[in-house]
């Protein structure tokens, strides 16, 4: 794994693509950090179609969605994760129960809504 490593993720990446060659078309991060740089490394490669995605929803990579240079990332709504735990932690206070788990949406960034993300 990238063990969450900009440079660990080229590595692996570029080990798959030695490895894989032509079958290789997507790799999935658990980051932005890793996933941009992965696809700056497919792409210097001249494997502009390997398809690199990761979750967060950095400036970065969400200024590489919008210039055509990675497909899309994840953007987690970190203020709304926020405002949740708040809430939360203000129930628990007040002797309230809450839920053992909660779903905050994520949402895709691509080129049609990168703009947004970049405000």
């Amino acid at each position: 794994t990238g063990e969450w490593q900009a440079e660990k993720a080229v590595k692996f990446g570029e080990d798959w693509l030695a490895k894989y060659g032509d079958k290789l078309n997507a790799i999935i991060c658990d980051n932005d950090d890793m996933s941009s740089a992965v696809q700056t490394a497919m792409n210097s490669k001249g494997r502009k179609d390997i398809v690199c995605i990761g979750v967060d929803g950095n400036k970065g990579p969400i200024t590489m969605v919008e210039n055509g240079k990675m497909l899309a990332t994840i953007y987690q709504d970190g203020p709304a994760q926020v405002t949740k735990a708040i809430e939360y932690a203000d129930k628990v206070l007040h002797g309230q129960k809450v839920s053992k788990s909660t779903m905050i949406d994520f949402v895709l960034v691509t080129k049609n809504n990168a703009g947004e993300y970049l405000k």
